[in-house]
């Protein structure tokens, strides 16, 4: 006969498995941490969204190379800003938006929310963190697959393709003469993209062109346009928008591409953008647009690469890379 202790033991034992199974069903992603932030649970959701498998995170910390969330600006927040941290130390839930890095190197946006794990005596033991991915952010990757379908779209990059560009473009510029739209422009360039070609190979060049594209991508609105203009060199749309608040986005995405990584098997690699930036003036065409982007792009190559220009009091070509 079954002892009292044994079916507690049993019941407490299909209680836990059927919490487990509850927790991968959800397409939230949810992971667990110690009071040493030391990862003891990750549901299935998790490992979709991140990329990193369960057996490749339980056992360490969070703080080691897993997820290291940044805020919009690139700020890294794991030893200042970690909601985790500051929800075991005041036992308070807390919620915000920001960028995980995937295993791939890119970012994601998410919206995080934490709280605390307590015991009986209501000690915090640990922190129970869940996210999703934001759902604007979302929206834009959904947009990029539809463009997939379309055959409009970079095979390399997932991303629209030259041709996407141009049209999307020359709407865009149709679009402000014909309703006064406020739309900004922009062109980035991997800097010293030659460099990591020469120095690693043309494969790490795809996939540092794989990563580059994922973080801009996640990193813009629904509404705004991101192509591959060519080689290591994109195109930005942003509808709606000011200089102001473009030259916001686009300092967002110099940072998120600033704080990406990209795997190879010597290890990983880091790249920067250089973005030049402008508004679509009335009376514009899409050539004359395109030219200041371009010469605000080398102002920043000659600058020092690394930075958004939206002035052009020196946009001489310098024969940066």
């Amino acid at each position: 006969m079954q002892s009292a202790s044994s079916e507690e033991h049993a019941q407490s034992t299909s209680a836990t498995a059927q919490f487990r199974t509850v927790l991968d069903c959800m397409a939230e992603a949810v992971y667990c941490v110690d009071q040493n932030r030391v990862i003891n649970f990750w549901n299935a959701s998790a490992a979709e969204i991140t990329g990193y498998r369960e057996e490749e995170v339980l056992g360490r910390s969070c703080r080691d190379d897993v997820l290291v969330h940044c805020d919009q600006t690139g700020k890294v927040l794991c030893h200042d800003g970690c909601p985790l941290t500051a929800t075991l130390l005041d036992g308070r839930k807390r919620e915000l938006e920001a960028f995980l890095k995937h295993k791939e190197g890119h970012r994601v946006a998410v919206r995080i929310r934490s709280a605390p794990l307590s015991d009986a005596d209501g000690r915090i033991t640990g922190v129970v963190e869940s996210f999703s991915q934001n759902g604007d952010k979302l929206a834009a990757v959904e947009l990029a697959d539809l463009y997939r379908k379309l055959a409009l779209t970079d095979t390399l990059t997932g991303i629209g393709n030259r041709r996407e560009a141009q049209v999307h473009l020359e709407e865009s510029v149709r679009r402000h003469m014909d309703l006064q739209v406020p739309i900004c422009i922009s062109l980035l360039d991997i800097d010293r993209f030659k460099q990591v070609n020469d120095s690693y190979g043309h494969d790490a060049g795809d996939k540092v062109l794989k990563v580059v594209s994922a973080t801009l991508r996640n990193a813009l609105r629904a509404s705004d346009f991101l192509g591959r203009w060519g080689g290591e060199e994109f195109l930005m749309i942003l509808e709606g928008c000011r200089l102001d608040d473009a030259s916001a986005i686009a300092e967002q995405c110099r940072a998120l591409v600033e704080q990406s990584r990209t795997r190879l098997d010597s290890g990983e690699l880091g790249v920067t953008i250089s973005v030049g930036l402008t508004e679509i003036r009335s009376g514009d065409t899409s050539g004359a647009a395109l030219r200041r982007a371009d010469q605000l792009l080398y102002a920043s190559k000659c600058a020092g690469r690394n930075r958004v220009s939206r002035e052009a009091s020196d946009s001489r070509r310098c024969g940066a890379t």
